[in-house]
């Protein structure tokens, strides 16, 4: 007698494809993103940059922010955008409105749909005044002027 074996091949069924291409078009790309996008946290975090005394937006609450703080819409006034940030290290965040001066820290501001915004990433003391010197002598900086 003859031996006759039927050999059945081993296919991958349509939802398995399905899942290969999704994971293909979605999560190659990301690492891709990811790899060539340096993250905030290599940023370079020690800037000194000599500014003016700095004027709070009306609106926006004067007090020292830290990540992830929830901030005022009213601290994104594009006269306080940190236009040259790029040109210190800093990265822009996915979504962030960027940069922005906020007392004398550096903050990168992220916003949402209904202007609800965020500090993503502050950078402390990024701005310095320059020292003055009063009629007296002594040396004050702009920010403590009398």
């Amino acid at each position: 007698m003859a031996d006759i074996s039927v050999r059945r091949e081993k296919r991958l069924s349509s939802e398995a494809w399905w899942a290969i291409g999704v994971f293909a078009i979605v999560v190659v790309p990301y690492g891709g993103y990811t790899i060539t996008h340096p993250r905030i946290e290599y940023a370079f975090q020690n800037p000194h940059i000599q500014a003016t005394p700095y004027i709070w937006p009306r609106g926006c609450a004067p007090r020292q922010y830290h990540d992830d703080d929830r901030i005022s819409w009213s601290c994104v006034a594009e006269s306080n955008r940190f236009d040259d940030a790029y040109k210190y290290g800093f990265v822009l965040g996915h979504g962030s409105a960027g940069y922005y001066r906020v007392g004398n820290d550096a903050v990168l501001i992220t916003c949402g749909f209904r202007k609800d915004c965020e500090a993503e990433n502050v950078v402390e003391n990024a701005y310095y005044q320059r020292p003055l010197k009063s009629a007296f002598g002594s040396r004050h900086t702009a920010a403590t002027r009398p």
